[in-house]
């Protein structure tokens, strides 16, 4: 059976105060004999506490929350990969759920987080939110960042993605290659709406003086079966 930190307490013969002090490091007036006396009988029950409530109490969880359309999209999970691999060396850890592209979950999600004091928020998202989601009273202490197409201006930062202009480079590529018959794969609009990637396509062919052929231009949800 689990003992609580008063339980610990008696055993140990101290206070609740100093078996928590101890337990978070801050036993510079302590004793070594009552340092010593305390974590013996914390190892002998192997007491661990309660994460999620010394979280909001420290309000240092070491979690940094994220939120993706699709765990299984291919530009996110490369993304999470890479920025994973950087908070790990600090000593942070991802807590990634999916909110399929939802406004609603999104926003939900929020405020989940910021139940059990997540450090930070890294949204992934096609939505625009108002102001007064950004700054909600409700999850206003911890920082969001949004990943989309430079939609959201959060005052903690962004992180954007310039559509326009790599898919412009991405074509003139292809005509600098002697490239004729350039075909498209867009959004359908059921998830996530690149309208830049449209445009860009658009623009790059006209200006560049290339017929579109309409039967190369193909709506699909964003997954890489109907991608493939």
């Amino acid at each position: 059976m689990k003992l609580t930190i008063r339980e610990i307490a008696e055993l140990s013969g101290v206070s609740i105060t100093t078996v928590s002090q101890i337990l978070n490091k801050k036993s510079d007036r302590f004793s070594e004999e009552t340092i010593k006396r305390v974590l013996k009988v914390v190892e002998e029950n192997q007491y661990t506490p309660n994460y999620f409530a010394s979280n909001i109490i420290k309000k240092e969880s070491k979690l940094i929350g994220v939120i993706v359309p699709f765990i299984t999209e291919q530009f996110s999970a490369t993304l999470i990969n890479l920025i994973r691999k950087s908070l790990s060396e600090e000593g942070y850890y991802l807590m990634v759920s999916e909110s399929s592209g939802e406004m609603k979950e999104e926003i939900e999600l929020f405020n989940r987080y910021h139940q059990i004091a997540v450090e930070a928020i890294l949204c992934f998202t096609s939505n625009r939110f108002s102001e007064d989601v950004v700054v909600s009273s409700a999850y206003r202490n911890i920082p969001i960042v949004f990943v989309d197409a430079g939609i959201n201006n959060s005052h903690f930062g962004n992180v954007y993605y310039n559509e326009y202009e790599t898919v412009t480079q991405a074509i003139e590529w292809l005509i600098q290659n002697n490239h004729e018959k350039i075909g498209l794969i867009t959004d359908d609009g059921s998830g996530y709406s690149f309208i830049e990637r449209s445009n860009a396509y658009f623009d790059t062919m006209k200006n560049n003086k290339k017929e579109i052929y309409p039967h190369l231009v193909e709506k699909t949800d964003f997954s890489v079966e109907n991608g493939y």
